[in-house]
């Protein structure tokens, strides 16, 4: 059977798993994109990096939880991150939306506290 997730250029909360392995294929690149927040429309900062997720590429924006992990276990610097892996899960977030949070495979961070 075709997957669908195969269609999406981006990783979304309904394609994985908790507990699936992502493995991070470049530094990515900060954007400035629009969103709407109680109807008015916002500039923020985000994040893009490119992974692998069952074989095939996609693009992965971290939320800020994820970005702490990433910062805590492997540096700020996101070139460091380049062929690392790193468990994800879903997670409700304070929009009422499910979001990614990926957990570092090299942090010592129980499951449990992934999910914030």
């Amino acid at each position: 059977m075709p997957d669908t997730s195969k269609l999406s250029k981006y990783l979304k909360p309904e394609h994985i798993t908790d507990g699936d392995t992502i493995t991070f294929l470049d530094a990515g690149v900060i954007l400035e994109k629009e969103f709407k927040d109680e109807g008015e429309t916002k500039k923020r900062q985000v994040l893009e990096i490119t992974i692998r997720f069952k074989q095939d590429d996609k693009t992965y924006s971290p939320n800020a939880t994820t970005v702490k992990l990433l910062s805590a276990a492997w540096g700020s610097n996101t070139d460091k991150w380049v062929n690392k892996q790193a468990t994800v899960f879903v997670a409700p977030s304070n929009n009422g939306k499910n979001m990614i949070v990926a957990k570092p495979k090299t942090a010592n961070i129980p499951t449990d506290e992934a999910h914030f």
